[in-house]
């Protein structure tokens, strides 16, 4: 790993051979390698304008605009593969969409990138993806059977005893209930 010194030591030294001391005699007082003093001074130069370059600052601004590039790049791969997976242009709802995402994601664009890209809010999609499959699919008769299972009742019954027969004449009450004589 190459030394590292202060930024006031840089200027330091910087300021020393703007002066006009030697590069050699610097670099044999200090202990340091010649041509890092040369290229200290080559980027002070650059620094102060005296020569082309990229400034010491502008390197982030760069490797920031890099992945930038980087990222709207993979982002326009990603929207060009989804236009070739869609099944014309017709207009697909969200659960349409959700095994273009994951072809996608196993081409290595990411998943979630992919539901960005696409509208598809990232939750429903993992959920679509660890959903059971149906081994084959219901029936009419087999959806009503389970429904009517899973309802449960909603009127109970009167069960009739002997020692309480309702008899057929008499006089209702207001409730619809007739009255035993």
């Amino acid at each position: 790993m190459p030394f590292s010194c202060s930024s006031e030591f840089r200027v330091m030294v910087l300021g020393q051979v703007c002066a006009g001391r030697s590069v050699a005699g610097l670099a044999r007082d200090l202990e340091m390698c010649e041509s890092a003093l040369y290229r200290r001074k080559r980027q002070g130069l650059v620094d102060r304008g005296l020569a082309p370059g990229v400034a010491s600052g502008g390197g982030a601004s760069l490797r920031a605009a890099g992945r930038r590039i980087m990222d709207l790049e993979a982002e326009l791969a990603a929207v060009k593969r989804a236009s070739e997976l869609f099944a014309g242009d017709r207009v697909m709802r969200p659960k349409e969409l959700c095994p273009i995402v994951g072809a996608l994601g196993a081409e290595g664009r990411g998943r979630r990138a992919a539901c960005r890209l696409l509208g598809v809010s990232a939750s429903g999609f993992f959920c679509w993806r660890n959903r059971p499959t149906d081994p084959a699919p219901l029936t009419a008769r087999q959806h009503l059977t389970r429904r009517v299972r899973a309802t449960p009742p909603t009127t109970t019954t009167r069960r009739l005893t002997p020692a309480n027969p309702v008899q057929q004449t008499g006089d209702t009450s207001k409730n619809g209930v007739r009255s035993v004589d």
